[in-house]
This record gives C-alpha cells, structure tokens and sequence, in this order.
C-alpha cells in the first residue's frame, strides 16, 4: 500500500466516524479502533445525527471540517495536515482541500472500492455547487425531507438570498472598481443559488412520489429513484431505475412501492414474489388467483 493509499485510508475512517458507521471505543463495533476512551470519546462527538453531512463550510455539520477534526484528535494537526497532503497531492488549507477532495475524487473512489455498491451517497445539486453525504444504511422515509427542510436546503437558499440582497444593497450605494467587484460577487452567488434551488425542485419531484428506503432491496435500487441527484455518478443509478419501471425487479418493496397494481397481478402467478411481498395468505384466499398460484 502506497503513502497515499494510506492516507486515504485515514480520510475514508474518519468519513466513517463523523456519518455514523464507525463507533471508536465501542465493543464489537465497526471500525472501534484501539484508542484510549478519552480520544473515543471525542470521537464519537463528531458523529452527526441521522448519518447526514454537508460540504457547505460554516455549516455545523460540515463533513470536511468534521473529518480534518477527527485526524487532528488521533494524530495532531500537524501530522492530520500531512495526511491531506499525501491523500490528495495538494497543498493549501487542510479543510478547504478535503472540503474538494470529499466533493469528487473520494466518492470515485469509494464507488469503485465497494464495487459499484457505495456505502456513502453524494447527492449534488445539478453544477455541484452544493452537495451531501449519506451513509445509507441510516436511510429512512424522513431522509430527503429533513435534507430539503431547515436544517440543510431550505437553510442553504435563504442564506444565499439575504447575502444576494445584502449585496445589492451596498451594490447601490458603491462605485467604480468596488461596484463592479460586487456585480462579480452577486452574479457568483446567483448561480449558486440557481443551482441549489433546481436541487430542491429535484428533490420535491422525489418527494411527490413518497420514497420510501428498504434496505433488503439491496443499495442500488434504493439509489436508484435518486439518480437525479447524483450527478457524478448517474448512469448505474439510473440504469436500474429504467429496469425498475420495466419490471425487472418486480419481487422488490421499491418496484411495489411504485407500481403496485403490476406488481401484484405477477404476485398472483410468481409464488416467490408473493412471498417477497407477504401477500401468500392474501392470494390463497382469493379463488381468481389461487389456481394459477399453486
């Protein structure tokens, strides 16, 4: 293993520790290590709740603030710095690099890692101008709302119209070179908040069809209603969703969820299905459906 295999390495643990998957100091946990309970515990403090972390700096649950954080506790700021150098070949603000390592290369990288089965979900807004992570197995029903509610998107889109609207207004009373630099600035965060805003119209058109995670489906079918919002890596994803509405996977709780009525008529004549589906004892008592399913 190279230096900077390693390195990486440390980045992917700490990523792990700050989403939930890993619980320094724990008995029989993933990934417990074999810290001292002090650093254990300080630790497990960084995990954010309902395994959701952003990479939007200044945001209490910034993920590459939160990793950089995590290697300053086990091995120092120096040495957590070097890490980030020897991970990512850059230079420059240790948190920052993460922050654009975490918003590309690191989700490549683990999508090839884990086989094209990602344990972590990047969701991006369409130009990546804003981006979360997931760990899915902490995937529930209430996910993408608490994503587009307050405490990440909604928050995101006012923050980006007061300082749009805070800018305008020194805008009008400015002039010459630093008129024009707050012209610059204002067209910047337009863009981003365009952006963002097209990210929540995404994730509202998710919402309208009530999506709902199940585990047992197996991780890319559970990605795949979500494509949109994985622009860096959208052709498996969506490549399952199109054979989810060709019925390919019709013994799934994601292919019942969306398109129930089909998967029930097959349920009547693929015992398999109906077992998958807990839906035996409904089909043996209904006379229409009982001689093709036995």
């Amino acid at each position: 293993m190279t230096l900077q295999e390693l390195a990486q390495n440390w980045i992917s643990y700490a990523v792990g520790i700050v989403l939930g998957r890993f619980k320094p100091g724990v008995p029989g946990a993933l990934g417990r290590g074999g810290f001292s309970e002090e650093i254990a515990e300080k630790l497990r403090e960084l995990s954010v709740p309902h395994g959701i972390a952003v990479l939007d700096e200044g945001h209490p649950y910034d993920l590459a603030a939160r990793v950089f954080e995590t290697l300053t506790i086990i091995y120092g700021e120096d040495q957590a710095s070097e890490i980030v150098h020897q991970a990512t070949a850059k230079q420059g603000d240790p948190v920052a690099t993460v922050r654009k390592y975490l918003s590309g290369p690191f989700f490549r990288e683990h999508i090839k890692l884990y086989r094209k089965r990602p344990v972590y979900w990047l969701l991006q807004s369409p130009k990546k101008r804003y981006g979360l992570y997931l760990f899915h197995e902490k995937l529930t029903s209430d996910t993408l709302y608490r994503i587009r509610g307050e405490e990440y998107v909604a928050a995101k889109i006012r923050l980006l119209e007061t300082k749009i609207d805070e800018m305008r207004k020194l805008k009008d009373v400015s002039e010459g070179r630093e008129k024009r630099r707050l012209e610059k600035q204002i067209s910047e965060f337009e863009d981003v908040l365009e952006d963002v805003r097209e990210f929540a119209k995404k994730i509202d058109a998710i919402l309208k069809q009530s999506y709902t995670p199940h585990i047992d489906d197996g991780v890319l079918i559970n990605m795949a209603p979500l494509w949109e919002l994985i622009p860096l890596w959208q052709a498996e994803p969506r490549k399952c969703w199109k054979a989810l509405k060709d019925g390919k996977y019709d013994w799934s709780h994601m292919a019942m969820d969306y398109w129930p009525e089909r998967v029930k008529e097959k349920c009547k004549i693929n015992k398999s299905y109906a077992i998958a589906h807990g839906l035996v004892d409904e089909l043996l008592e209904n006379p229409k459906s009982k001689n093709n399913f036995i």
